[in-house]
């Protein structure tokens, strides 16, 4: 079974140098789960990596490497 990874929105605000409201509104506009556990939310590797692919075009994200 593989594992599945999860990142902290706020990890991912950070990242991003975007707010969380912002944040919000682009996986509400592309329609990316969240996985909510007690009051924090979380993204899977996968929806993460949809989330950037969506973004990507509309932000200047830099490179996570």
């Amino acid at each position: 079974m593989a594992d599945i990874k999860l990142i902290r929105s706020e990890d991912i605000t950070k990242q991003l140098g975007i707010e969380y409201q912002v944040l919000r509104r682009q996986l509400q506009k592309h329609q990316i789960p969240v996985v909510r556990i007690g009051n924090q939310s979380y993204l899977t590797d996968e929806n993460y990596a949809k989330l950037i692919k969506a973004c990507e075009v509309m932000y200047q994200i830099p490179d996570t490497d």
